[in-house]
């Protein structure tokens, strides 16, 4: 079991998926933790459910993209617990198209998010953490930032990234005391993957079921991974038995891509 009693986080996009997985655990293992979302609702269920097993817990709309957002619930977040130990940026989406497809609204759209939203947050907290004796940025990327998929160019594109300004953030700022970790998960069975592979059984002409089936088979240990699985390394990465663990692109993908 994790000690993450003294931790004060917060987790962007802790409304849903993995983000609210690691939200609810790092709250169970003593964390104080800010879930900010842009679907206020989602983040107010996230936090009842950690109320509700007596956790620390604060909800804030937050739309990453936006500076000013960014600035007001760090500044709540401050406001309640004095400073901020650990960001897990978990927020992410994707559009699936073709690159003759795809709209230059939706690829901005998507490496919007994915790749400078992060950029927004974590310039922020790392500012705050710079004054207040160090930290970590954990950053939710995707095996799509290592290996090629069809009909994903905007969302590898942003991933890739994301990994390469995750390892500049740990090369930079290991002389604050502060740490920077890639997490690239594999396929996860949540909503936004649901989502994907509804578009992608249609680019294809195949039933959903086909695609999942197909996912796992590719899998070494032969299943998909859960929300839960990213959550546990969500909770050693932001204990201090992870301290020298800084600039990785850590892969959780049961095998399929192997560093």
């Amino acid at each position: 079991m994790f000690d993450l009693k003294e931790k004060i986080m917060i987790v962007a996009g802790g409304g849903s998926g993995i983000g609210r997985a690691a939200s609810i655990l790092c709250a169970s293992y003593g964390a104080a933790v800010a879930v900010l979302d842009i679907n206020l609702d989602a983040a107010k269920a996230t936090a009842e459910m950690i109320r509700n097993a007596h956790g620390r817990v604060l909800a804030i709309h937050c739309d990453i993209t936006k500076r000013g957002d960014v600035d007001q619930a760090l500044a709540q977040v401050i406001a309640e617990w004095g400073k901020v130990g650990v960001l897990f940026n978990s927020v992410g989406l994707t559009r699936l198209a073709t690159v003759d497809e795809i709209s230059d609204d939706d690829f901005d759209f998507i490496v919007g998010v994915n790749l400078k939203g992060a950029f927004v947050i974590s310039s922020a907290v790392i500012r705050h953490m710079k004054e207040t004796g160090g930290g970590r940025i954990i950053n939710c990327a995707s095996y799509c930032g290592v290996r090629e998929e069809y009909g994903n160019a905007a969302y590898c594109a942003a991933k890739a990234g994301l990994i390469m300004m995750t390892r500049v953030m740990a090369l930079e700022m290991g002389v604050h005391n502060i740490t920077a970790v890639a997490i690239s998960p594999g396929d996860i069975k949540t909503e936004l993957l649901d989502s994907a592979f509804q578009r992608r059984a249609a680019m294809e002409g195949k039933s959903v079921d086909a695609i999942y089936a197909r996912a796992a088979a590719r899998v070494p240990v032969r299943r998909l991974g859960t929300v839960d699985d990213i959550a546990n390394l969500v909770a050693f990465l932001s204990s201090d038995m992870s301290s020298f663990i800084s600039g990785e692109n850590i892969m959780m993908t049961g095998g399929y891509v192997m560093n």
